[in-house]
């Protein structure tokens, strides 16, 4: 990329794991498209190189009508050796294609986009917070969006500013403009640029900035130097003059002009010699959360002024936000800032670190004052060090945090008569190497605290019941990179001692990995951490009913009469495992006869001490894995009817054995819907959730103790939606169910494909991985109510053979070994949802079949040398 796209100033490294966003700094001329379609970007681009400005900002859309030509106009300016910003006016009558156009800007090579957010916007707050998750969702750089609209902030509350402030992160650029005083205004020149730049533009930025729940963004005014509404009567450069002194006194790091076309020759040398802020105001953003670094603590003032009013004190490493920054009246900068009681007040920058600091020194225990004297005090609780002793606000100098060591400075004798007396006060120096000061003695021990053993946490819950966001940074402007829901345990990835005193403390952020192995960091404010120990273990196998089983081992079969006996495998192993039958049962009960074959074969292969999932579709191919809706009572009862004929023993104890019941097959596959004599009728989640809820309530009213699991999804089919969108749409629907179907594969032969974390390509599947790992979201998005309910990953194979036919490649490559191993280390995990069997894809019948392939049963034979067993 070319020098002249470089349009930000580096950004000081704030220890961060990606490089924070940077100011916009430098110069810029705005300009619109004309019928001409070059003439004002023709004479904005010759003001600019006249004046030393560095963007010019072209118009590119009217609401969602994107300007034909904006690619060119944005290649034009690139060429003169400026930076392309594009600027769009806002209507919010349709937000989703106003994102768009913001993304076709990007995609025409503007290095920015401007919404100008005029009256036409007023009451729309709604729609501003769709356009904002549509430009989230289009993962726009919200570190280029910039908001322009009116400086006077706090006389259009009905504007979506507040709204607009949660994606334009790169800044607000109000419009202080000579328009909002008429032509012929007698007011002075040098009063309507104070109203409209001090007392507007900076004024209503600053209590704006106050009541924000977020960080406020940066600063970068635009002037219009004319007084009508078109640019007609225009500013001579004596009364231009007086507006630049007004805005050159805030230093802002960039400032531009509105538009090309009415701005006059004898301004040019004006805005040319305009000064820019300082280079240290230029580099910084202003960051969303600081934390006191002084072990003293630090003073929050009224303004930025060392003789304001001191507000309040506040202890070492308490986490602070961010709202603006301002050079204060020591010639320091200084922060405003929110303290976590919610008073805002002002800090000096240099009291200031950008990431947490940690706990304080650990210092060893000083030797023993002589008898009758005092040489160190400690503080019990938080309290206030002060300058004088005396309790008034103006005294505050910091605020020392539980265990601060202290050495006494005064006469030892004396003091030791001091300590724990109410009025009395202690002259000392915070250790190690803190200032002098005074402190209150009743609030402060003699004796040195004890050394507890810390905390640690190495998993956190999720406390929050619209879920979580994992972001790239420790930031709520960091980009998110995956939603965890709530109730999800995660893993600390960073020292559990420091993560143990985050958890809770708004403001501050711990770094995880969530179940499916997606890394970041989460406010930690809305975590937990009441993670109980996981002491599950293996489960043993004589301690199951019938139907189930402790390995995780297992194959896919056809139906039950048709099922080759496949237990020879298992031989010699000293394990059993588990087996899929698929039945086609139709929508009429009154048509299952008995089958005694059927029967027999279902209690043998339980009575083996295998486990039984039976997987009842409606039908296969055309007639799909459920009927048409309205024949949806007619599918449950025959659910039922077939548990009642094949899975009821009246005179077994029904505590002695169970079944696995899954009610259809991928579902959300248009393979899978009906079809017969018309094209294919979707199965929505919601209308699978209808059969579900009906199957479920029929198979139990018949046999309570047998396991109703709903169908696996296909992992990768979106054509009807995204994968996981169904998956967790279907579980919002279903009223209860006793376990959870899956499928997951890989595509080729390669084992490595088992733990690769490839993702999609194309949308809307982006997130899904694109192999085995799929799994892996899916368990992450069940429910916490069902959280401890089994899971039955019932399909598996590697899809494809190595030159791309489908089936099984007959070599002993490890891929099923690995497969469980997997499987196996997953359920391992402390806290994971247990996976009860992996079954591989299948038996016989179709390119998959195992039973012609003899080095695909030794694999399985070697993976069967292991103990891989779930745990509860």
């Amino acid at each position: 990329m070319s020098d002249r796209f470089r349009i930000f100033l580096p950004f000081i490294s704030w220890g961060r794991e990606e490089d924070p966003p940077e100011v916009l700094c430098g110069k810029g001329i705005w300009a619109r498209p004309r019928p001409d379609p070059t003439s004002e970007l023709e004479r904005a681009i010759e003001i600019a190189q006249q004046v030393g400005a560095t963007h010019v900002l072209y118009k590119v859309a009217h609401g969602a009508d994107y300007f034909v030509g904006s690619i060119q106009a944005a290649q034009r300016i690139a060429d003169a050796g400026l930076t392309p910003l594009g600027w769009m006016w806002l209507l919010l009558d349709d937000p989703a294609g106003e994102a768009q156009a913001a993304a076709r800007a990007f995609e025409d090579g503007f290095q920015g986009l401007v919404f100008d957010t005029e009256d036409v916007c007023s009451g729309k707050s709604d729609e501003a917070r769709t356009l904002a998750r549509a430009a989230q969702d289009a993962h726009l750089d919200l570190t280029r969006l910039y908001n322009c609209s009116f400086p006077n902030i706090l006389h259009h509350r009905d504007l979506p500013y507040d709204e607009l402030n949660e994606i334009c992160r790169g800044g607000l650029m109000p419009m202080a403009y000579g328009s909002f005083f008429a032509p012929g205004d007698p007011t002075p020149w040098e009063d309507q640029a104070r109203r409209v730049i001090d007392e507007w533009t900076y004024g209503h930025y600053e209590t704006w900035c106050g009541e924000q729940q977020t960080t406020c963004p940066p600063l970068h005014p635009v002037l219009g130097p004319y007084h009508d509404e078109y640019g007609g009567v225009q500013m001579g450069p004596e009364e231009f003059q007086v507006w630049l002194e007004r805005l050159a006194a805030h230093g802002p790091t960039f400032v531009s002009v509105f538009t090309a076309t009415v701005i006059g020759d004898a301004l040019l040398p004006l805005i040319r010699d305009f000064p820019l802020g300082g280079e240290q105001e230029k580099k910084l953003l202003l960051p969303e959360t600081v934390w006191i670094r002084l072990l003293e603590g630090a003073v929050l003032h009224e303004n930025a002024d060392p003789a304001s009013r001191r507000l309040q004190a506040v202890i070492y490493g308490t986490g602070l936000r961010g709202l603006s920054r301002r050079k204060g009246a020591d010639g320091r900068l200084w922060l405003q800032v929110r303290a976590p009681d919610s008073r805002v007040g002002w800090v000096p920058e240099d009291h200031l670190a950008p990431t947490d600091p940690g706990p304080p020194p650990s210092l060893p225990i000083p030797s023993p004052a002589p008898p009758g004297q005092l040489t160190h005090v400690w503080t019990e609780q938080e309290v206030n060090y002060r300058d004088q002793p005396v309790v008034q606000a103006d005294t505050l100098i910091g605020r020392l945090y539980p265990g601060a060591r202290m050495r006494i400075l005064e006469d030892p004798a004396l003091a030791r008569t001091k300590v724990g007396v109410p009025g009395q006060w202690l002259n000392v120096q915070l250790e190690p190497e803190g200032p002098q000061g005074w402190v209150a003695a009743w609030y402060v021990t003699d004796r040195a605290p004890t050394q507890e053993e810390p905390s640690r946490a190495t998993h956190v819950c999720v406390q929050s019941k619209i879920g979580l966001n994992l972001r790239a940074t420790p930031s709520t402007s960091g980009k998110k990179t995956w939603h965890v829901p709530d109730g999800t345990v995660l893993e600390v990835l960073e020292d559990h001692q420091q993560a143990a005193k985050k958890i809770g403390v708004q403001g501050r952020w711990i770094r995880v990995r969530t179940p499916s192995l997606h890394e970041g960091h989460v406010a930690s404010w809305l975590l937990s951490g009441d993670v109980p120990p996981d002491n599950r273990q293996p489960v043993a196998d004589t301690a199951l009913p019938f139907g189930e089983c402790a390995w995780i081992f297992g194959i896919h079969g056809v139906g039950v009469n048709e099922t080759a006996d496949f237990r020879h495998l298992f031989h010699g192993s000293g394990k059993t495992g588990w087996v899929l039958f698929t039945e086609s049962i139709g929508c009429n009960p009154n048509g299952l006869g008995s089958d005694e074959h059927r029967r027999n074969r279902l209690w043998e292969w339980a009575r083996g001490g295998y486990g039984i999932i039976i997987r009842l579709n409606y039908g296969y191919h055309t007639a799909g894995t459920l009927p048409e809706p309205r024949y949806y009572e007619g599918f449950a009862a025959t659910c039922a009817r077939y548990a009642e004929l094949y899975l009821k023993h009246p005179e077994e104890d029904p505590r002695k054995y169970t079944w696995i019941i899954t009610i259809g097959n991928e579902q959300n596959n248009p393979r899978e819907w009906p079809r017969e004599g018309h094209p294919p009728e979707p199965i929505t989640c919601e209308q699978y959730a209808r059969a579900f809820n009906l199957a479920y309530r029929a198979i139990k009213a018949v046999l309570p103790n047998v396991r109703v699991v709903p169908g696996a999804v296909d992992p990768y089919n979106a054509e009807l939606q995204r994968p996981l969108d169904y998956f967790v749409q279907m579980l919002a629907g279903i009223e209860e169910l006793d376990g959870l179907a899956l499928h997951t594969y890989t595509h080729g032969p390669d084992v490595n494909l088992i733990t690769a974390l490839r993702k999609f390509t194309d949308d809307p599947i982006k997130d899904h991985y694109y192999d085995f790992q799929a799994y892996r979201p899916f368990v992450e998005v069940i429910p916490s109510r069902w959280r401890d309910s089994p899971v039955y990953i019932t399909e598996t194979n590697h899809w494809t053979k190595k030159d791309g036919s489908l089936g099984w490649e007959d070599r002993n490559i490890g891929w099923v070994q690995a497969a469980y191993k997997e499987i196996h280390r997953w359920n391992s995990a402390p806290h994971a949802q247990q996976i009860h069997c992996l079954l591989l894809y299948r038996w016989q019948g179709d390119e998959w079949a195992i039973d012609i392939r003899d080095q695909v049963q030794a694999d399985f034979r070697k993976a069967l040398s292991r103990d891989y067993r779930w745990r509860r």
